[in-house]
């Protein structure tokens, strides 16, 4: 950090707290609170009084250390929406008032953890994406490996427009005990190799039989 002759502070060897500091980026600080102790001069709370629209009256926090936030001891929850066993459940999210709440009314929240990983740890989670027109108001999942989605009881996936599952490859669908396919009144198809094995069951559920050589032929459309 570069001194400033009109800057004012006062401070020990532990810290200081200075105003109108000039930083390394040339711009300067309302007010610096800053950790002497540490040598690399990267523990501070830096509070800007010039710079471009991201940086003028805003803060940077910095340290070496972890940054850590706790609050809401004190708070009211909502109701205890608990059962007659004493399951704790999540409360009406309308009947609580946040402990920790984080609003950018403008541009992004990011969070960025690129050697861990990013936690959300909950009673209930909620991702809800409310955008003006058709081009936002979306829930991206994008995993260079594998998505996996794990449900104690149910997982349900709705479209009010369409639902489309691709696979580049493999795709299995598995029913340990029923599987249920319906289609409404539109137009229902299948078109893959294995269509004609799919009508040859059908023939044979409707009481018709197979040939040796058709036993043959049907084997290896289903199976290759």
């Amino acid at each position: 950090m570069r001194r400033q002759q009109h800057a004012y502070g006062k401070g020990t060897a532990d810290g200081e707290i200075v105003f109108g500091k000039e930083m390394d980026d040339t711009e300067t600080t309302s007010v610096l609170i800053n950790n002497r102790a540490d040598k690399n001069g990267q523990h501070f709370i830096a509070m800007y009084k010039t710079g471009d629209d991201h940086l003028k009256n805003g803060t940077i926090i910095r340290s070496m250390g972890g940054l850590y936030a706790k609050a809401g001891d004190t708070i009211n929850s909502g109701h205890d929406n608990s059962d007659d066993d004493g399951n704790t459940k999540a409360p009406d999210i309308s009947e609580n008032v946040p402990a920790i709440f984080l609003e950018a009314t403008t541009n992004d929240i990011v969070l960025n953890a690129p050697q861990g990983k990013v936690r959300i740890c909950a009673q209930q989670i909620e991702l809800v994406a409310t955008g003006p027109d058709d081009a936002s108001g979306n829930v991206i999942i994008d995993g260079n490996e594998a998505v996996i989605i794990n449900a104690g009881q149910d997982l349900k996936l709705n479209g009010g427009g369409s639902v489309a599952i691709a696979s580049g490859q493999r795709m299995d669908i598995i029913a340990k005990t029923i599987l249920n396919t319906y289609g409404g009144t539109g137009m229902t198809s299948i078109d893959n190799a294995s269509a004609g094995g799919l009508t040859t069951i059908v023939s044979l559920l409707q009481g018709g039989t197979l040939s040796g050589l058709d036993i043959l032929g049907f084997s290896q459309k289903l199976f290759g």
